[in-house]
C-alpha cells in the first residue's frame, strides 16, 4: 500500500508596520529552511535572526524570525522623498493656476475698459469728466454670485438635515427606552432561561434600526413625490440622484444605531431577578 502524503503546512505572514522595523513572523506547522520572507505584496526582507530550528514543529503565535529592516528603511525613505517631490510639484501647479486666474481677471478688466472706451466713442462722450450713461456687467460675476448662493443654500440644507437627524435620533432613543421599560419582565424572562446578553443587545439595535429605515423610506417617498409634483406644476427641472437617496438611508440607519445603542445596552445589562420582579 502507498503511504498517504502529509498535507503541506500552512504558513501565516505577519504585516510589517511603519515604525521601528523589528518585525516578527509567526506560523503554524513545520518550519522549512527560509532565506527571504515575503510580507504582503510590497515589502520583503532578509532574515536577520532565526528563533526556531529548521524542520521543527511550531505553534501558533510563536516568533520565528526577525527581518532585516535596511531594505524596508530604504524603500520608506524613497517613498517619503517621492511624496515630498509630488507635494512640490502640486504647489508649483497651484501657483501657476493662481497666476493664470490673475491674468484672466486682468484680461477681463482690460476688455471691459476697452469696451467702455468704444461705447463712449460711439455715444460721443468726448468729455473725460462726463459720466457714462451706460453700464456694463461681467457674466462671470453673475456666475460667481450664483455659485455663492448655491453653496450657502447647500450649507443651510445640510444644517437642517443634521438637526432633523439629531431630533429623530433622540426621538427613537426615547421610544426604545420606553419599550425597554415596558418589556422589562420579558427581558428578564429571556435572561433567566439562558438568553445571552449579546442577543438582547442585538434585538433592540435591530428594532431601532428598523424604525429608522422605515422612517427613511417614508421620507424618500415623500421627498421624491413632492419634488415631482412641484416640478410639474412650477415647470422647474428636477434631478433625483440615486446615490444621494442611498446615502441618506444609510446615514439614517447609522445615526439610529448610535442613538439606539444606549437603550439596547441598558436592556442587555438588566438583572434577571430584578427584571422579573418589575411591575
Amino acid at each position: 500500500m502507498l503511504a498517504q502524503a502529509e498535507p503541506a503546512p500552512a504558513y501565516r505572514t505577519a504585516r510589517v508596520e511603519e515604525g521601528p522595523l523589528v518585525s516578527s513572523i509567526t506560523a503554524t506547522g513545520a518550519l522549512s529552511a527560509l532565506v527571504t520572507v515575503e510580507v504582503g505584496s510590497q515589502l520583503s526582507g532578509q532574515i536577520a535572526e532565526l528563533y526556531a530550528d529548521f524542520n521543527r514543529q511550531v505553534r501558533e503565535g510563536q516568533v520565528l524570525a526577525r527581518l532585516n529592516g535596511d531594505q524596508i528603511d530604504a524603500r520608506l525613505a524613497q517613498a517619503r522623498a517621492d511624496r515630498e517631490a509630488a507635494k512640490a510639484t502640486l504647489n508649483q501647479q497651484v501657483a501657476q493656476l493662481d497666476r493664470a486666474r490673475a491674468e484672466v481677471a486682468n484680461a477681463r478688466a482690460n476688455a471691459a475698459n476697452a469696451a467702455a472706451q468704444i461705447l463712449r466713442s460711439d455715444l460721443a462722450l468726448k468729455d473725460a469728466e462726463q459720466e457714462d450713461d451706460f453700464w456694463m456687467r461681467d457674466l462671470s460675476e453673475v456666475a460667481a454670485t450664483r455659485d455663492a448662493s448655491s453653496r450657502a443654500l447647500s450649507f443651510l440644507l445640510a444644517a437642517v438635515a443634521a438637526v432633523s437627524l439629531l431630533v429623530g435620533g433622540i426621538g427613537i432613543m426615547n421610544i426604545m427606552l420606553v419599550s425597554v421599560t415596558e418589556r422589562t419582565r420579558e427581558i428578564g424572562l429571556r435572561l433567566a432561561v439562558g438568553a445571552p446578553r449579546r442577543d438582547i443587545l442585538m434585538q433592540f439595535l435591530i428594532e431601532s434600526t428598523t424604525l429608522s429605515i422605515i422612517g427613511a423610506g417614508i421620507g424618500v417617498v415623500d421627498g421624491v413625490g413632492t419634488a415631482v409634483v412641484v416640478a410639474q406644476f412650477a415647470g422647474w427641472p428636477t434631478l433625483i440622484q440615486m446615490d444621494a437617496v442611498v446615502l441618506a438611508v444609510v446615514v439614517s440607519g447609522l445615526v439610529e444605531v448610535f442613538f439606539g445603542l444606549y437603550p439596547a445596552r441598558r436592556a442587555s445589562l438588566l438583572n434577571p431577578i430584578d427584571a422579573l420582579r418589575h411591575e
